[in-house]
């Protein structure tokens, strides 16, 4: 794998999907809306020799709906990469708690331990970039729900509800595993099931129940764990 097969891979699985969304809201009155988020990844994640996938609930005031259809329908391919520099210039290391316990700090902890760091905060002081740059952050939604941001930017429910339908398209883990091919993929979200994973691959997972909440979830044919 290189950064440009990765590239254009990435373009030609989800430019169809952009493609149907966007003529599914053509009639919605999306203002204020938040975009969808797609699966964002570092310059070093075709790179690395184990690719970890980390998979969240849902952004937090992420963008706006109606800039992203616009430069969709200028300019596709754009549209789908424009997080990406935000991302490889590493915003997300002032994404934690102070508490220490949010999806961020999970997966500052978990690379910190996975490289056998010293102190998972020196990933915070950007110590470490081809690490921070080697692995891939999705969501299970790719539209916020109502009550994040829409709801207290006057939105319609009836107009969120009509994107979030649409939106669901894209919120199927066999994409990430098309594209991106990782070789671990950590699900953070309790309220997911394997329907993430299994809606669209007529196979049947064997799952491992390790602990409480933690699940080893694998099938012989797919790379990934």
């Amino acid at each position: 794998m290189t950064e440009n097969n990765l590239i254009s891979t990435y373009l030609k699985v989800y430019q169809p999907l952009v493609n149907n969304f966007i003529s599914e809201i053509k009639d919605v009155n999306y203002h204020n809306i938040p975009e969808p988020f797609f699966p964002v990844f570092g310059s070093e994640y075709f790179n690395a020799k184990i690719k970890i996938a980390f998979i969240g609930i849902e952004t937090k005031g992420y963008g706006n709906i109606t800039d992203f259809i616009n430069h969709a329908k200028s300019n596709l391919n754009e549209s789908l990469l424009r997080e990406l520099d935000e991302f490889n210039n590493l915003d997300f290391t002032n994404w934690v708690t102070n508490f220490g316990n949010n999806f961020w700090a999970f997966v500052f902890k978990y690379l910190s331990y996975f490289y056998s760091l010293n102190d998972w905060k020196e990933l915070i002081q950007k110590k470490h970039p081809s690490i921070l740059k080697s692995f891939l952050w999705g969501n299970v939604n790719s539209i916020e729900d109502f009550n994040i941001t829409a709801k207290g930017k006057n939105v319609k429910y009836d107009d969120w509800i009509k994107v979030k339908e649409a939106s669901k398209i894209f919120d199927h883990g066999k994409y990430l595993l098309d594209v991106f091919n990782p070789d671990i993929l950590i699900i953070l979200n309790w309220a997911s099931d394997e329907s993430y994973i299994t809606n669209k691959i007529p196979l049947n997972f064997q799952k491992k129940v390790l602990e409480d909440h933690v699940w080893d979830f694998y099938h012989p044919n797919i790379k990934t764990k």
